[in-house]
């Protein structure tokens, strides 16, 4: 729970928040949730259900989101890497919640 505490105030490092949490964790754990919900549709399940499970992961994206923005705004870089950073994670999270 400390971890989380620290994301959400922006007290780890930016690229690790943005590398590991952000794309790696977010890529895997949206992966898993759609290919989780395209499996419940194959085997004929709920259409419901398939949709939850492909929805699940938006509150841990916008969590990475906040917690991202809030390092980039402690860290200490060029203003145009900070807009790219800011720039790249607000496209990818939607991208993550849309696709």
């Amino acid at each position: 729970m400390a971890l989380i505490g620290r994301l959400w105030r922006g007290e780890v490092a930016l690229g690790q928040v943005f590398w590991i949490y952000g794309i790696a964790v977010g890529a895997i754990v949206n992966g898993l949730a759609t290919t989780a919900s395209l499996a419940v549709v194959a085997s004929g399940g709920s259409a419901l259900v398939a949709l939850a499970i492909h929805l699940a992961p938006i509150p841990y994206n916008l969590f990475t989101l906040v917690a991202v923005l809030e390092s980039a705004r402690r860290f200490a870089a060029t203003p145009a890497k900070l807009r790219s950073v800011r720039f790249a994670i607000v496209a990818w999270t939607i991208f993550l919640c849309v696709a």
